[in-house]
């Protein structure tokens, strides 16, 4: 078997230009080893992860792996292997996009893949992708019932602008928009994040506008599940998700929904307006001509 050192010295003397220095730190020559373990960028987010990474001594990356597995738990077994992969892909980026990441968006990412994951594998939380409350899993628009307000939200992310935006709209019981609203997050955020972010604003939002009845939708499952659930989460998305909880908790008057695109049509379309009109509340007559053809779209089903 070929070696990674031996098949870039086999490029080398063909003449074939290959960058041979670390992309990360411009430092030191790739290896895998140094790359996941040794670089300063890796140890620095083995650091954030308060795991030590037991790097020193170990000439290749599988010894080093077997030794940090070895007397780890479960847990952290899978957050070790879930940091080598944001490590890597952090790398890749760096390479082929040109795009550099932080040591701190670097573990926040592997944090929040390794939550997604747990929530699919587990089998409580299986059990909520198929509609367990009546009104989970509308394919079109629904009138709430009387006197209670219907809030959709959603999220946009701008890859171009290193950007999200949060679509939040309120409708009445006949449908008719009360209120909207836009904001910005300043850095560009992961799907799922930003469709919890959404959420959460809007709970806000709720406690603001001291609505009586409120019913909640958002088109992301995974955020609908990861709410419901009791599953404690160690990362960004899931402290986002246990300040939903919170509010849900405290204010006792709200009904949390999952919905298709195609019944959050407003809301997406508000999303994906809301860098053009960033920090925004909108009214009937200021909503953008795209969001309230999607509202005049919705009151014809």
């Amino acid at each position: 078997m070929v070696t990674a050192k031996e098949g870039i010295m086999e490029l080398q003397i063909k003449r074939v230009q290959v960058q041979t220095l670390c992309p990360v730190c411009q430092q030191e020559n790739e290896s895998i080893l140094h790359n996941l373990v040794s670089c300063y960028f890796a140890q620095q987010c083995w650091l954030l992860l308060k795991v030590d990474n037991q790097g020193t001594g170990c000439l290749d990356f599988t010894t080093w792996l077997e030794r940090v597995l070895h007397t780890a738990s479960s847990k952290v077994q899978a957050e070790i292997i879930t940091l080598c992969w944001a490590i890597w892909r952090n790398r890749n980026d760096i390479v082929w996009n040109q795009r550099f990441s932080s040591v701190n968006k670097t573990v926040a990412a592997a944090k929040q893949y390794l939550t997604q994951w747990s929530i699919a594998q587990n089998r409580s939380s299986t059990t909520l992708l198929q509609p367990t409350f009546e009104g989970d899993g509308d394919c079109i628009w629904v009138n709430p019932q009387q006197n209670s307000v219907k809030v959709s939200v959603d999220a946009a992310v701008f890859e171009d602008k290193d950007a999200a935006g949060l679509g939040l709209v309120a409708r009445d019981d006949n449908g008719e928009l009360i209120q909207a609203k836009t904001l910005i997050l300043p850095s560009k955020v992961a799907p799922v994040l930003g469709e919890a972010m959404a959420v959460k604003e809007a709970l806000s939002w709720i406690d603001v506008m001291q609505w009586p009845k409120v019913i909640l939708v958002s088109d992301c499952l995974v955020v609908v599940q990861a709410i419901r659930s009791k599953t404690p989460m160690r990362s960004q998305f899931g402290k986002v998700i246990e300040d939903c909880r919170s509010y849900i908790r405290r204010l006792n008057k709200i009904s949390l929904y999952h919905v298709k695109r195609s019944a959050n049509m407003v809301a997406h379309q508000l999303a994906r307006e809301s860098y053009n009109y960033p920090d925004r509340t909108f009214d009937r007559d200021s909503i953008p001509s795209s969001v309230k053809y999607c509202i005049e779209m919705d009151l014809k089903c």
